[in-house]
């Protein structure tokens, strides 16, 4: 009787230790700090003499001659995000020769702001056909 009694005593005391520690738990004193944020979605909308251009939408140069450089007089980008970015002009596929500028190309624009310039492109006097390229206009976070 002796070793059952030891026993159950044994097993009271687990009890109330981790009922006490239970209870010590959670009157403690507990800090909560809630959080908010934005996400932040960059967006572009680019014009072309004043119309809007949808993303892959086909410019045109119309004829062009060899030795010639051809203009857009006024290509627009237009922060329409939530966050400032860096507006650049990335070239893909255009042959060694051929060059395309942008008077707009490095512009740092805050939402709402846009940027607007000539956008030149200048055939070489060795070009024979017409490459197949495009351009992005890119704008990452500055």
């Amino acid at each position: 009787m002796n070793t059952i009694k030891k026993f159950l005593v044994t097993v009271a005391l687990i009890a109330t230790v981790a009922l006490a520690t239970i209870v010590i738990a959670d009157t403690l004193y507990r800090l909560y700090f809630p959080n908010t944020g934005t996400i932040i979605t960059p967006e572009l909308q680019a014009y072309l003499d004043g119309t809007p251009l949808a993303n892959g939408t086909t410019i045109d140069w119309e004829d062009c001659e060899p030795g010639s450089t051809y203009y857009f007089e006024n290509f627009t980008v237009v922060n329409t995000g939530d966050t400032t970015l860096n507006v650049t002009l990335e070239v893909v596929g255009l042959p060694s020769g051929w060059q395309l500028q942008w008077q707009g190309n490095g512009t740092t624009l805050a939402p709402s702001e846009q940027v607007g310039g000539w956008l030149n492109l200048t055939i070489p006097s060795d070009a024979t056909s017409w490459p197949s390229w495009g351009f992005y206009i890119k704008g990452e976070g500055a």
